[in-house]
């Protein structure tokens, strides 16, 4: 079952790679102008700038917070390029306590609840994304 389970999560995380539609795919890794200065607004370095863009993105795609791990070379590395970062800066939190304070914000901004009432948040993430196109 586990097996299963990780197979899942792993195709659910190659749908983030960048694929034949460009304007989709620009769409899912490409922030906004606005995107990046809430980023850097929520945090006090580069690094953790590029760990929320890369959160925010992914989460946007796939509708949960994949590990840093899981999220392919090819976005990170534009991430990189995209803030102008050096190639040495890790995709890497160093406290835990970070990474969830992130998440939380990253919900907030996306107006996503992770319990409302008996309704998941996958639904309500998927109308917001909708409502974005």
């Amino acid at each position: 079952m586990e097996e299963n389970l990780a197979i899942s999560r792993a195709h659910r995380v190659s749908a983030i790679q960048p694929h034949r539609h460009r304007q989709r795919t620009e769409a899912v890794v490409y922030p906004t102008e606005g995107e990046r200065e809430f980023a850097q607004g929520c945090t006090q370095t580069n690094q953790h700038a590029f760990c929320f863009l890369a959160l925010l993105k992914c989460f946007q795609r796939l509708h949960y917070f994949p590990s840093m791990k899981e999220i392919p070379a090819i976005i990170v590395d534009h991430l990189r390029s995209f803030l102008q970062l050096r190639p040495e800066v890790p995709l890497a939190y160093e406290n835990r306590r970070t990474l969830y304070r992130h998440c939380d914000t990253i919900r907030s901004y996306l107006g996503i609840k992770t319990f409302a009432g008996k309704k998941s948040a996958i639904p309500q993430c998927r109308q917001f994304t909708e409502l974005r196109k």
